[in-house]
């Protein structure tokens, strides 16, 4: 019996494949058999040989020899490195070579440089159809959710490689393009070179393609053993050797087809991704080619009136709409996934708006307004009234006042008791007329007596200028020195006035803000409160639709177990009964169990790929806002930050989609049994200056020979110095221009000229 984790791929847990096939009574040589001879009759235009191969496996016409092969087919495991590129009138390759430098775990990345249209894409594409021929095709359409699938099976391929042929060729008179791809593998030199031949017109006919295998290092083609189909058998040796074709877009990618494949749903992404990294993938290609087998057979059947073949169509019918079912539950589910985040997003936010301490309602807000508006015109009279009395004071100047000060100091001393009387004027002019009437002085004699009684009072000059004014009465004098000793108290209770007021305005200015933020505040919340009434009706209508899908597919359900139990043959007994039911009837069955051992090894899958992506997202995503990807066993992402609040439903950029897709791609280069090599067309993308330098040093710092195919303006400057060190070659893509406008293009040695960092 053939390997099944060989035909799959080796990522498959073989006891977990081996227990499902055994809960579901699913044979593993069967399930090798018909992998065997899908992968035979893979891709062909016509699916009749892959039908009649079907017949007589499934009627049990053959011994199962035919398709039972013994060679090989443990996968290596160890190191994998690219040494040899060969190009010959492959797309803008006429005919040229890249040699590339062996494999130095300090050294691991080689650097291909070349302009747009000079041959990066063709390049990498040239390897991919090397290695997989027309599966390439159909995996790229299956990945990216394409709607050529089924186109990609024939007429697509042959057009694709048609348009492959490097046309100056085609104009010369050339029929035969190649590449050849030439590796380092645990089990030695591996040479792959498949051929592809065109008729004077250009055009390729199925069978106009070869493939061979060259081992060791004097390069012999490697035998075919006895039984098997050479390119059978040569196809498999790549995938033991090297890689599935369900990985190679994981190995193998281009960052633009990343940057499309980033726009899928993550659920998708996810679904996509790890389906062809495990190979499962081949399993649902199975039960759809088993189920279009049944249905082709069926219809013959019916034609002839065949009543059992009604209910084979009668159940293929219910298949497809429980397929289409299932998409439409999927997309609701999405749907309502993202619906259900957002409502609780709006809730978070309305929490936040209406929580207590956040903000004062707004009557506390207005009657605080209407208090600082009193106590504000309160402190501004009484701030007007000490201005009116402090400031003029103010304006006189210290030294102005301190001088007066000491002038009315030095009269209030000399006004004493006598002081007093002879400074009193009336008094002399009594005591003059007093003396005159008692016969005393002549007037005459009158300065002389006023000259003495001012001597005894002191010298006129040594008084205060302010005694020269009468109206400043002793009493008065004594106001006027004690205002101007209070003033510095004045003068302190001014400022305290004025910065209390400043505070109030400062309240009053805050407290209008207030008003207004709780204002919007208010208009927020009722926004808020409308659009939470309208998610929240929208998550109802999306249950509602869910549960009308869920009970829909109830009923197919048992439909479907009722026109089963009618079909005879029925394998209710198990065993060997299996054999002796119809082909078509059989295959249906087949593919039921076939389809429930896919879905029982995706959680297991889903949760390995879970581990590996938060790791490699965490080393390039350069916000640090998701902690951990989650993958559950439906295959929903859940994306968590440090706080473990799942944050998927926030908008991420573009950048930030790419480098979770690219994140996924790498993952899957680490479940391999092999190191195997990454080849990355245009790596920078979109990607901004941050995740371009994560980017980088992730690549270039794991243990793999990593080649980057760049632009002249992509990986040069700063970003080639980041790098600098772990670089081991470098080469350029040159193009050639001819007369007729059609050039070609050749690697040499060498780099673009470098930029200024």
């Amino acid at each position: 019996m053939h390997n099944v984790n060989s035909l799959i791929g080796p990522s498959v847990d073989a006891t977990s494949l081996a227990g499902a096939c055994e809960t579901y009574r699913l044979p593993l040589d069967l399930l090798s058999q018909l992998l065997i001879l899908r992968k035979r009759f893979e891709g062909g235009g016509n699916r009749r040989r892959l039908y009649q191969a079907f017949d007589a496996l499934l009627a049990g016409e053959t011994d199962g020899n035919s398709t039972d092969l013994t060679w090989g087919s443990e996968q290596v495991h160890g190191q994998v490195s690219l040494r040899q590129l060969a190009f010959k009138n492959w797309k803008v390759f006429a005919n040229t070579a890249v040699s590339f430098p062996d494999f130095d775990a300090s050294q691991p990345v080689v650097l291909i440089g070349g302009k747009n249209g000079y041959g990066k894409t063709s390049l990498l594409e040239g390897i991919l159809y090397c290695l997989f021929g027309k599966s390439a095709l159909s995996e790229r359409s299956r990945l990216l959710g394409e709607s050529n699938v089924a186109g990609a099976r024939g007429s697509a391929y042959r057009q694709f490689i048609q348009n492959a042929f490097h046309r100056p060729a085609k104009d010369r008179g050339e029929t035969s393009a190649s590449v050849r791809t030439e590796w380092n593998t645990p089990d030695g030199i591996l040479v792959v070179e498949r051929r592809w031949y065109f008729d004077d017109a250009g055009d390729m006919h199925e069978d106009d393609e070869t493939l061979t295998l060259f081992t060791g290092s004097d390069y012999h083609i490697m035998p075919v053993p006895d039984g098997a189909e050479a390119v059978e058998f040569y196809q498999s040796e790549i995938e033991r050797r090297l890689m599935t074709v369900g990985s190679a877009f994981f190995v193998l990618f281009d960052a633009e087809q990343t940057s499309a494949f980033s726009e899928k749903n993550l659920d998708e992404q996810v679904r996509a991704v790890t389906e062809g990294a495990f190979g499962l993938w081949q399993l649902r290609a199975t039960v759809d080619d088993l189920r279009s087998y049944s249905r082709d057979r069926a219809r013959r059947q019916d034609r002839q009136g065949d009543e059992q073949s009604k209910v084979v169509s009668k159940l293929l019918e219910l298949r497809q709409d429980e397929n289409r079912l299932n998409q439409e539950k999927a997309r609701v589910s999405g749907l309502l996934d993202k619906a259900r985040a957002e409502r609780d997003l709006g809730f978070s936010e309305l929490v936040g708006l209406q929580g207590d301490g956040t903000f004062a309602s707004m009557h506390e807000l207005l009657e605080q307004r209407q208090a600082l508006s009193l106590e504000q015109a309160r402190m501004q009279h009484e701030f007007a009234g000490l201005a009116a009395s402090t400031l003029p004071i103010a304006l006189a100047g210290n030294k102005l006042k301190a001088g007066l000060l000491s002038a009315l100091k030095a009269d209030e001393r000399r006004e004493d008791g006598t002081s007093t009387s002879f400074q009193n004027q009336a008094v002399l002019e009594r005591l003059l007329q007093k003396m005159e009437e008692l016969g005393g002085k002549s007037p005459e004699a009158r300065p002389e007596i006023e000259q003495a009684w001012h001597a005894l009072a002191g010298s006129h000059t040594e008084v205060s200028a302010a005694l020269n004014y009468p109206f400043l009465t002793p009493s008065m004098r004594v106001v006027v020195r004690e205002r101007l000793q209070r003033h510095r108290d004045d003068a302190a209770i001014f400022a305290d006035v004025s910065a209390k007021l400043s505070g109030l305005v400062v309240q009053v200015r805050e407290t209008d803000e207030a008003i207004q933020k709780s204002s919007l505040r208010d208009e927020e919340i009722a926004q808020t409160k409308v659009r939470l009434t309208a998610l929240h009706q929208q998550v109802e209508a999306l249950e509602r639709e869910l549960a009308a899908y869920s009970d829909r597919s109830v009923a197919i359900e048992a439909e479907i177990s009722f026109y089963r139990a009618m079909l005879d043959g029925d394998d209710r007994d198990g065993g060997d009964a299996n054999v002796s039911r119809r082909p078509v009837d059989y295959a249906l069955g087949l593919a039921d169990k076939i389809e429930l051992v896919s879905n029982e090894l995706l959680p297991g899958c889903f949760e390995r790929v879970s581990a590996i992506v938060t790791d490699i997202y965490a080393a390039l995503a350069h916000k640090g806002s998701i902690a951990r990807i989650e993958i559950s066993s439906d295959g929903k992402v859940l994306l968590f930050d440090r706080g473990g609040k799942d944050v998927r439903s926030l908008d991420r950029s573009a950048g930030e989609r790419q480098i979770f897709a690219m994140a996924l791609i790498a993952a899957i280069g680490n479940l391999s049994t092999v190191s195997l090599p990454s080849i990355i067309d245009t790596p920078l993308g979109r990607l901004d200056s941050d995740h371009r330098e994560r980017l980088l040093l992730y690549f270039s710092s794991r243990n793999v020979q990593t080649i980057l195919l760049s632009q002249p303006e992509e990986i040069n400057g700063r970003y080639l110095d980041l790098i600098r060190k772990r670089i081991g070659g470098y080469f350029l893509l040159d193009h050639h221009e001819v007369s007729t406008g059609v050039g070609s293009s050749v690697a040499t040695s060498g780099y673009f000229n470098e930029v200024a960092a």
